[in-house]
């Protein structure tokens, strides 16, 4: 997002000092032809030296200039990043009295960055001064040829007043050259970092077009989904799943739960087709579903324990891919409302629906943001719903009402929940306990309690 937003401004820079060269060298190009015609040796001197102190000023500065421009990029990086922990950690930081550590370490990435910007505007700054030495030295040697060789006095005055005239009109202009030159070379690393993002975003679009074109989307009426030999592994050292074998057919209510990082989360991650197994079938309605060349395309609803919400109102929020020609069914989402108990946070807003919640909810509690995240989940009526740590905020009075209505209102949903506590799981018919990425037992929550009193106490 950095790379898209801040380095896109820079390269708007670059664009209007590569427009800004482009206009200055077509004047000089007019004003050269028409002096050289007046006398080709001043001007052709002239010029000669006017390019060699340039090229001098460029080949001096370049590569500290860009060293800058890279440094900066850096730097603003680290700012934001600064940024983003002291928000993410306000709370934190007022508690143990660090604002001076965290005050300082901004200030000093800060101060940095504003030298190098300071150094790469004295320097664009200094060049009319460097050209103005130059034109100095340009006449006062000009004179000392002249009068070394006696020069009549008639064209000794034609001469200088052509040399002065020359260097007042060319002077600015490569002034503002040198200056757009400058500039470029210190936004260079940003034109860079722009350049291999488009490169990879082509790169990407043009797989993921491929795949749209070549996967098959299954559409069907949610039946069953077995996984069969299942392996999964992040790498080579440790395998995360192990012959996992299950099947929920239509209308299950499945409750899987085990210690933190048994493999559940990736155990749904495969059942959505977002991970590949290393080896072993998923299969779909009994048919064998290919990671590589298909596509599910069943009535699903996910909830993952950290909703993610837009910076827009409660309705949008449930209503993600709504557009302003659907028709909002108002009494669907107010049944949803009452039922996931959000009626106290409509009605004491004054905009109701329409009332803004902020950036990813942060005007609401944690529970009242997964509520959200169900809600959003089981507008568009899914025939399999995942809830992935999906009431870990709520009260146990609240919870405990919510899965009530689940089972009363939602008997014909096929339901896979991922718990801690394990009150969640009542509702559930059949119960997988996961350990070290294998299934260790199958069976009611109750009689898994039973036969290990161990999880009452995870």
């Amino acid at each position: 997002m950095r790379n898209i937003i801040q380095e896109s401004a820079n390269i708007s820079n670059i664009i209007l000092f590569m427009l800004s060269s482009s206009r200055e060298i077509m004047v000089f190009l007019a004003l050269f032809s028409l002096l050289l015609y007046l006398n080709p040796i001043v001007t052709i001197t002239i010029f000669c030296l006017l390019l060699l102190f340039s090229l001098f000023f460029i080949k001096v500065f370049r590569n500290k200039i860009f060293i800058w421009g890279e440094k900066s990029l850096v730097l603003k990086k680290d700012l934001l990043t600064k940024i983003n922990e002291v928000f993410n950690s306000i709370k934190f930081i007022k508690i143990s009295n660090t604002e001076k550590i965290f005050k300082e370490n901004f200030y000093e990435i800060f101060k940095t960055n504003e030298k190098l910007g300071f150094y790469n505007q004295f320097l664009t700054r200094s060049i009319r001064s460097y050209f103005e030495l130059f034109s100095i030295l340009s006449i006062s040697l000009l004179v000392m040829v002249l009068k070394i060789y006696n020069f009549n006095f008639s064209n000794f005055l034609i001469v200088m007043s052509l040399a002065a005239v020359s260097i007042v009109r060319v002077l600015p202009i490569f002034n503002t050259v040198i200056s757009c030159i400058t500039n470029i070379r210190f936004y260079q690393p940003s034109l860079n970092v722009i350049y291999d993002e488009l490169k990879k975003a082509n790169y990407n679009s043009e797989i993921r077009f491929t795949e749209r074109q070549n996967k098959k989307i299954i559409q069907s009426k949610f039946q069953s989904l077995e996984l069969k030999n299942i392996n999964f592994s992040y790498n080579s050292d440790t395998q995360t799943l192990k012959n996992i074998n299950m099947k929920i057919k239509n209308n299950d209510k499945i409750g899987i739960i085990g210690t933190t990082g048994s493999g559940k989360s990736t155990l749904l991650d495969i059942m959505l087709g977002l991970q590949k197994p290393k080896n072993g079938n998923l299969l779909i309605n009994d048919n064998i579903f290919d990671f590589d060349n298909e596509q599910i395309s069943l009535k699903v609803g996910y909830v993952p324990q950290d909703v993610y919400l837009l910076d827009s109102t409660i309705l949008n929020n449930i209503l993600v891919d709504y557009k302003e020609s659907d028709e909002i069914k108002i009494d669907k989402i107010n049944q949803l409302i009452e039922r996931l108990g959000l009626s106290n946070l409509i009605t004491r807003n004054t905009n109701g629906l329409n009332t803004l919640i902020g950036n990813n909810g942060i005007k609401l509690s944690g529970g009242e943001r997964q509520r959200i995240g169900i809600a959003r989940a089981l507008i568009n009526d899914p025939d399999i719903l995942f809830l992935d740590e999906a009431t870990s905020s709520l009260d146990n009075y609240t919870e405990q009402k919510i899965m009530d209505n689940f089972i009363k209102n939602y008997s014909n949903f096929t339901i896979i929940i991922i718990a801690h506590r394990l009150s969640t799981l009542d509702c559930c018919n059949k119960v997988f306990y996961i350990e070290d990425g294998e299934i260790k037992d199958i069976g009611k929550i109750s009689d898994l309690i039973e036969k290990y009193p161990e999880l009452s106490k995870k």
